[in-house]
């Protein structure tokens, strides 16, 4: 799940968009529709590919560690470079 300000959701949805459009109309749809799930797959990826590219954004890992009545119980963690792609740089963006 992706939580962020209306205007870092809009910088990363002008990223992706076209990105994704131009794989879809160069690689277009797969006979398995598990397969179709490729561009969702993509995008997956593609969000951290953005977030090491905008150092400026602050990353927080929410993890769901209960439900306990009508409140979930949330860790939260910062994460380190590891938890990243490893050789990611500005200059593939």
């Amino acid at each position: 799940m992706f939580i962020a300000r209306k205007e870092i959701l809009e910088k990363y949805c002008e990223w992706l968009f076209p990105i994704l459009q131009f794989c879809e109309e160069k690689i277009g749809s797969k006979s398995d529709s598990y397969q179709n799930r490729y561009i969702g797959f993509l995008a997956e990826r593609l969000l951290t590919v953005f977030l090491e590219y905008h150092k400026e954004y602050k990353v927080t890992r929410k993890l769901f560690t209960g439900y306990s009545g009508y409140k979930f119980r949330i860790a939260s963690y910062t994460p380190s470079a590891s938890d990243f792609a490893p050789n990611i740089t500005k200059s593939i963006v």
